[in-house]
């Protein structure tokens, strides 16, 4: 596994765009033998860099979503369908000659029965030579739980759960599919039963029965020793409300970055917006028009929000609903097929572009591009009573986008509310400039797909 940005990735995944890269970049040289060279490495290394762009936004490289062949074929179809239609004219401008499509087509029909059987192939083997690192959970928290969960979610991980011990035999739960141990103190004769990798402990145990010398023991044979809730938010990349540990939180640096790191977040966003600004000029030009000729009312809409330390400020948007959509029901969440939303509105809103105006709020230094997303005072009322440690996601500039948009739900219930605070806990915790470029090209991801638009 590889550590990116405090969240646990398989380390196959690299492995697996590099060969897709070469394979795909490969498959295109063959098909433009007779060209300059020059132009045959130019197309062929933008036909792997298209292609493998694709293959991320259709989930090819989300390995729990491709475990079944068919999934993989249906997907990489698209994938290279779309891919194809992206490089046609690209190739037409770039090569002047038109390269044999017909061998192309060969080409790319072998890649994609060669990467299925790759794919298959690489986790067969992957599974034998490495079967896997035995984790040992220790203790009766609900860390211990929701860690088991998380591991049958996320099975692309080389994590096999092998046993837990309760701290008390009473604890045990016979429904369990892996092996339970009496108690905590026959962890000496577990560890020499299963020899773990690595061993999770949840909770605060009693030192005296914790036994302290046998976990160094592990440690000095290299053995990695874990705390489980920790472990759970490294592989999910959310901290539970529930197993907050409130001393992470007051000895930690997410709820007071230092200036230097603030400043450089805040550069970054501002130089981002600019760039945006510029680049989408045009198309806020004809979203304008097409507002202004769809429905009645202002072409920018603005709302007020809870920002950072919780100071109120004016958002701004492209309006996507009716001008009195709330006149009669007040503020509430947006649903599924929500009547008040316009034709135009409905797109804008797939497409995320409703949120374009929001870079004047980063330019103001009122919104960052990443953190959480600020909600309305009349929301965070009702969501700082029913939620604990709510408040919190008020330590750092709210952002158009951020680890909880990317990660989660629309939002729309307590309940999905509280699984983005827990999502944003973990940014908070967490934050870096790594983890921001990685949530802007979710992001990127999920405006292409329209994923979660409401």
């Amino acid at each position: 596994m590889i550590r990116f940005s405090n969240l646990y990735l398989p380390s196959r995944l690299f492995v697996i765009v590099a060969l897709d890269g070469l394979m795909m970049a490969a498959s295109v040289f063959l098909s433009l033998h007779g060209l300059p060279m020059p132009r045959m490495v130019l197309a062929s290394l933008s036909a792997a860099a298209v292609f493998v762009a694709c293959f991320y936004i259709f989930d090819l490289y989300d390995l729990d979503a491709t475990r079944k062949t068919w999934d993989l074929l249906r997907r990489s179809l698209r994938a290279l369908a779309i891919g194809l239609l992206l490089l046609i004219p690209l190739w037409t401008s770039l090569l002047v000659t038109r390269p044999s499509y017909r061998i192309l087509e060969m080409n790319l029909i072998l890649f994609l029965a060669v990467l299925c059987v790759y794919r298959t192939a690489t986790e067969w083997l992957h599974n034998w030579i490495f079967p896997g690192e035995k984790l040992l959970l220790v203790g009766s928290d609900p860390s211990i739980h929701l860690l088991a969960e998380a591991l049958k979610e996320h099975l692309s991980l080389p994590l096999k759960l092998s046993a837990i011990v309760p701290e008390r035999a009473t604890d045990r739960n016979g429904e369990q599919s892996f092996a339970m141990c009496e108690d905590i103190t026959k962890v000496p004769d577990v560890t020499r039963t299963f020899h773990p990798n690595r061993v999770a402990i949840a909770g605060i145990l009693d030192p005296k029965t914790m036994l302290a010398d046998e976990l160094l023991d592990l440690r000095r044979q290299g053995v990695h020793i874990h705390d489980a809730s920790s472990l759970y938010a490294t592989i999910t990349g959310r901290i539970p409300v529930a197993l907050l540990d409130i001393r992470r939180l007051v000895f930690g640096k997410g709820l007071a970055p230092s200036r230097a790191s603030s400043v450089v977040h805040h550069a970054f966003g501002c130089i981002f917006s600019v760039f945006a600004l510029v680049l989408t000029a045009p198309a806020m030009l004809l979203i304008a028009l097409c507002i202004k000729l769809d429905s009645r009312g202002p072409v920018f809409y603005k709302q007020e929000r809870v920002g950072l330390n919780g100071k109120h400020f004016w958002v701004y948007k492209f309006r996507s609903m009716r001008q009195d959509a709330e006149a009669a029901s007040g503020p509430t969440w947006t649903t599924n097929a929500d009547s008040r939303i316009t034709r135009v509105g409905k797109i804008l809103r797939t497409l995320r572009l409703d949120e374009l105006p929001q870079f004047f709020n980063i330019l103001r230094g009122e919104m960052s591009l990443v953190g959480p997303r600020p909600e309305r005072p009349h929301f965070v009322s009702m969501l700082k009573d029913q939620i604990p440690f709510y408040h919190l996601r008020h330590s750092i500039r709210p952002g158009i986008t951020g680890w909880a948009q990317v990660s989660a739900g629309y939002g729309a219930t307590v309940e999905e509310s509280q699984i983005k605070l827990e999502y944003d806990l973990f940014y908070l915790l967490n934050r870096s400039l790594l983890l921001d470029a990685l949530i802007v090209v979710k992001t990127m991801k999920i405006m292409l797909c329209g994923k979660g638009a409401r």
